[in-house]
């Protein structure tokens, strides 16, 4: 799905991304109440979200959508380059974040690996991140949430479950080796050394409910 408020843009960019053979375009919107709408109807697993709109902007948008639909992942276009502005996106839930000026190859690129990833960051980006991280400790919380792949994050679930190794590549239809590679990845990332630590840690970023 995407929000765009101008027709024209919005047509441009899903003509080009309707092309490739693993997009499924479901909808589109003028605007993100317009967007939020529709996802009542229909939950994709991709949004793309222009920041400046009327009625709901994508600020607010993304914010929402953190809240009542976190699977779902975000992506911004957007004019503006300023650091602040990228981290505070991203802090509202951006999965990633492209210039309007960016390529259609590079839009693309960021569809696939926010799919499979969870997330994409490119060079300039990633520079704009580690800058923040070092100045802001609520950016740098989240950018080691975000940092989890959709995997690691279905088996972080299922660790704080108390479910084993067997009963969680069961469940998701992987092997035993691959959750053991996971859940040390889990522990790496998370920096936690115990059960109780993924807990608290999946907890206070709403992984897990309690």
């Amino acid at each position: 799905m995407m929000a765009e408020d101008h027709h024209s843009a919005r047509q441009a960019y899903l003509s080009v991304l309707s092309e490739e053979s693993n997009f499924q375009i479901i909808g589109e919107a003028p605007n993100g109440f317009e967007l939020l709408k529709l996802i009542e109807k229909r939950v994709p697993d991709i949004v793309l979200v222009d920041i400046e709109m009327p009625v709901m902007d994508g600020f607010r948008t993304i914010t929402i959508l953190k809240e009542k639909y976190p699977d779902i992942k975000p992506i911004v276009l957007s004019m503006h380059n300023e650091s602040y502005y990228i981290s505070q996106l991203i802090l509202c839930g951006a999965r990633a974040y492209l210039s309007k000026s960016c390529s259609m190859e590079e839009l693309i690129e960021a569809v696939n690996k926010v799919y499979t990833d969870g997330f994409y960051f490119s060079e300039s980006l990633s520079r704009v991140i580690v800058s923040s991280s070092f100045k802001d400790r609520k950016f740098q919380e989240n950018l080691r949430h975000i940092a989890l792949s959709e995997r690691e994050i279905e088996v972080l679930r299922l660790v704080c479950a108390e479910k084993s190794n067997r009963q969680i590549a069961e469940q998701l239809g992987i092997v035993t080796e691959t959750v053991d590679y996971h859940r040390r990845n889990i522990y790496r990332k998370t920096k936690s050394s115990s059960l109780i630590g993924l807990i608290k840690y999946a907890i206070k970023n709403g992984i897990m409910v309690v």
